[in-house]
């Protein structure tokens, strides 16, 4: 059952995770800064780029934020255990999914994830410029 429906999974910290696929995920601390809209971002880029589809654009972004959170989390040896793909799966799975929720569930994860989350917030900008070139040259049609 892993990390899922599983009351007694703990963080880093020692803190009990929620079950991913019911419990509410919302930022566990002030430090961790508000997280983008990826959705309006996937429109826009695609609008200026004068091609592409949103939908290709909005994946690619959530797979862009996925890559770079495992990046991140292999570094540190405290989060090597989690499975953060399998996370991202069953909040992308809800049917109450909201986008900041695949920021705000790394800052269950201690200090590391709050940096984790603020440094994804902040690279945010350079995968939109990413898709946006890819889009222009053809790369995101449908």
């Amino acid at each position: 059952m892993g990390l899922f429906g599983n009351k007694a999974a703990k963080g880093p910290k020692g803190n009990v995770l929620p079950n991913w696929s019911t419990d509410p995920i919302v930022s566990q601390h002030h430090l961790a800064q508000t997280p983008p809209e990826l959705s309006p971002l996937a429109h826009q880029l695609v609008e200026r780029a004068g091609r592409g589809d949103v939908p290709i654009a909005l994946e690619r972004l959530y797979m862009m934020v996925g890559a770079q959170t495992d990046s991140y989390a292999l570094q540190f040896p405290e989060l090597r255990k989690y499975d953060f793909e399998a996370i991202r799966n069953e909040l992308l799975s809800r049917a109450d999914f909201d986008e900041s929720m695949l920021f705000s569930s790394l800052t269950y994860f201690g200090p590391t994830g709050i940096a984790m989350s603020n440094g994804l917030i902040e690279q945010v900008p350079a995968f939109v410029d990413a898709l946006e070139q890819a889009a222009r040259e053809g790369n995101l049609d449908a």
